[in-house]
């Protein structure tokens, strides 16, 4: 879920929401994904984060209930030395260590 303490009621329905200023965005844009609903605002863009969200409350409360089933749907997992993760339909061991990327080497997840 979003880091931010903030809320809009959409349709009776609240909603948690982040803000997050860029300097790469060129247009206000509404991110949704398995962490929440973000909105990303251009450094320098003054914009009211409810009446944006408000504005695009149907398809906002839409990602909203589809990343919560997604959610629900997955089983809890922890990156810790010796979990294992199944990559391309084999089970990985986790290898925790300093590495500059992260890669699969045979059975194990570096």
């Amino acid at each position: 879920m979003p880091t931010a303490e903030r809320t809009v009621t959409i349709e009776g329905e609240a909603v948690a929401y982040e803000v997050r200023r860029s300097a790469e965005a060129s247009q206000v844009r509404i991110d949704a994904g398995m962490d929440g609903i973000t909105l990303v605002v251009p450094e320098g863009r003054d914009v009211d984060p409810g009446e944006v969200l408000r504005e695009k409350g149907d398809w906002v409360l839409k990602q909203k209930d589809r990343f919560a089933r997604y959610r629900a749907q997955m089983p809890e997992r922890r990156f810790e030395e010796g979990e294992e993760f199944p990559v391309l339909g084999t089970e990985r061991t986790v290898v925790v260590g300093e590495a500059l990327f992260s890669h699969i080497t045979g059975e194990k997840i570096h």
